[in-house]
């Protein structure tokens, strides 16, 4: 509003003394704090107009993974610890930076987050690090509308860029891109892999790691862990496959 009212651009030198207007686009309804005196020009004699009545302002707090959020017409907030581990009030972008900053100045390749990913003790830990701990990701998943997705999504593509894939698109990937390695461990061992894979289709990699995961009833129907033991180590083909979900 200042620079709107300025007569001289002093920036250019230039004199604009035959200003008539100038416009300002309020993004924040900020312009809710200014007097009516000073929105409307009155000439001298005339009555003033009655004040309309603020809107109230209305703000709604939530508590999402334990943290409170606060979310208003302005937008969100949310109290997390900073960088000296006090709580305090961040916006919903400047939280997703802060959790970008932290995890690309701990782990600085998407290769090596991947790898970490998909070892549960490493993820742990690398999650554990993150301002707010491992529920971070979870907050800013369903902050961001992104129920559909799975957290190593929400993560990579916040601090590494990556473009986020919903679960349902990864498993349809992986049945695309991986049919020869499919078709080289077995039929059996197959049916099993593919049914593990839509288990994290509908419940991302925690159902990768569920200790119930070979008593699903899809699971189990395609054979389940006994398949799985007469090709190899179960183990072993269950890490091969979580690299494989998540590849690019």
């Amino acid at each position: 509003v200042g620079r709107g009212t300025r007569i001289i651009n002093y920036d250019n030198g230039q004199d604009a003394r035959d200003k008539l207007m100038f416009r300002v686009y309020d993004y924040t309804d900020a312009t809710r704090l200014f007097e009516e005196d000073f929105k409307t020009l009155l000439p001298p004699d005339s009555p003033k107009p009655a004040p309309n009545p603020k809107p109230p302002t209305t703000e709604t707090t939530i508590v999402v993974e334990g943290m409170d959020v606060r979310i208003s017409h302005t937008g969100i907030l949310i109290m997390a610890p900073g960088d000296d581990g006090e709580l305090t009030l961040l916006t919903l972008q400047q939280y997703k930076d802060r959790l970008a900053a932290r995890l690309v100045a701990d782990i600085p390749a998407l290769d090596d987050f991947r790898e970490n990913w998909i070892e549960p003790a490493h993820r742990s830990e690398m999650l554990n690090n993150l301002p707010g701990d491992e529920r971070a990701a979870r907050v800013i998943r369903g902050l961001s509308n992104m129920d559909d997705y799975d957290t190593y999504d929400v993560l990579a593509g916040l601090a590494y860029g990556q473009e986020p894939q919903t679960r349902a698109a990864r498993a349809e990937a992986f049945a695309r891109n991986n049919r020869e390695w499919l078709d080289a461990i077995g039929p059996e061992a197959a049916a099993v892999i593919e049914a593990i894979v839509a288990q994290f289709a509908d419940g991302g990699t925690e159902e990768l790691e569920n200790i119930e995961l070979f008593h699903a009833p899809a699971v189990e129907n395609a054979g389940g862990l006994d398949a799985l033991i007469d090709y190899g180590e179960p183990l072993e083909l269950l890490d091969e496959t979580k690299r494989r979900i998540f590849s690019k």
